[in-house]
């Protein structure tokens, strides 16, 4: 837009600038100086067209590697996950199978399942399907079920399951846990799943490569305010 006015004061270029023009002359016009003016603003808009173009061909290339990026870090996502399911899946296993051995010996010599038994396959079951909704979950995440828990209980009952599974066996675990409750808001599943690496791999990788006594410390501090 360029306007034409017989007014030369600064407050009035001013005021061309904010309604939008341009550039501006001052009458009477010169021919020659218009199409100069004209030919720079033809540029001008060449060269804002040219801009866009590139903004436009910019924000497609960065669309398909966004797209591309995302897809990948899925893969890696599932690798990852496949392979922490497997590691779960595997101590899982072997909780259940124990379990269900102790169930069985017992029922054939006509005495009742003990609760710890059952109990350990409840877990094996909350676990199973905690993997299961995750898997479906994979790419639209949503909230898992939470609830309060006293995190010396969480942890005590993981190293429990831990032992019974052999995991332990070769390492001393020490507990040092406050007197009082340690109530935690957290994914049951979550957590244990998180303890039984932790505490596991630890007993994994003491086991036999030091002199006995070989000890594993798990401490849970309470918060001094």
């Amino acid at each position: 837009v360029m306007m034409f006015t017989g007014r030369d004061d600064r407050e009035n270029r001013l005021r061309s600038k904010e309604a939008g023009a341009d550039d501006f002359l001052t009458k009477p016009i010169d021919s020659t100086e218009l199409l100069v003016r004209v030919k720079n603003l033809i540029k001008v808009k060449a060269y804002h067209d040219l801009k866009d173009r590139q903004r436009e061909l910019l924000e497609k290339e960065l669309a398909v590697r966004t797209s591309q990026l995302i897809r990948s870090e899925r893969l890696a996502t599932l690798g990852t996950l496949a392979g922490g399911v497997g590691h779960e899946l595997n101590n899982i296993t072997t909780l259940y199978l124990l379990s269900l051995d102790s169930i069985k010996e017992r029922v054939s010599s006509g005495k009742l399942p003990r609760q710890r038994d059952l109990d350990a396959l409840d877990r094996v079951g909350e676990h199973l399907k905690m993997h299961g909704v995750n898997l479906l979950r994979l790419g639209r995440p949503g909230s898992d079920r939470v609830e309060v828990f006293d995190l010396r209980v969480l942890t005590q009952s993981t190293l429990d399951l831990l032992g019974k599974m052999g995991r332990t066996n070769r390492v001393l675990v020490e507990t040092d846990f406050p007197e009082q409750e340690m109530p935690v808001l957290v994914c049951q599943a979550r957590i244990e799943q998180v303890l039984l690496n932790l505490v596991g791999n630890a007993a994994d990788a003491l086991g036999g490569s030091i002199p006995w006594p070989r000890v594993i410390r798990v401490k849970i501090l309470a918060d001094s305010d």
